[in-house]
């Protein structure tokens, strides 16, 4: 399931104050997914997050965060098949545009 709601990603693009802030946020995000994954019993969920938060300097910087819930053994196999689907559709997304033929 993919969202994209423009009006909704301009907003969460607004920067966390600092990357304090950001960090407690993800950290705040990270209990829920753990309570959807008990409630949903879901064995594994590896979850990348990026964010946009004021440095030290008062410059807007980019925070990626990693967490994996459940066997951490298995979040290689699970970020690379993930990779691999997203590597196929962009590389899809490419070709349409190049030859404005659907894959």
């Amino acid at each position: 399931m993919t969202k994209n709601d423009p009006a909704t990603y301009r907003e969460m693009s607004i920067p966390h104050e600092d990357t304090e802030v950001a960090s407690k946020a993800f950290a705040d995000f990270g209990d829920d997914v753990y309570a959807a994954r008990l409630k949903h019993r879901i064995r594994d969920v590896v979850v990348i997050v990026q964010m946009a938060a004021m440095t030290a300097d008062k410059q807007e910087g980019t925070v990626i965060i990693e967490q994996t819930f459940g066997a951490q053994h298995e979040a290689l196999p699970m970020l690379a098949m993930a990779f691999g689907r997203e590597r196929k559709a962009w590389e899809d997304t490419l070709a349409q545009t190049i030859t404005g033929k659907k894959k």
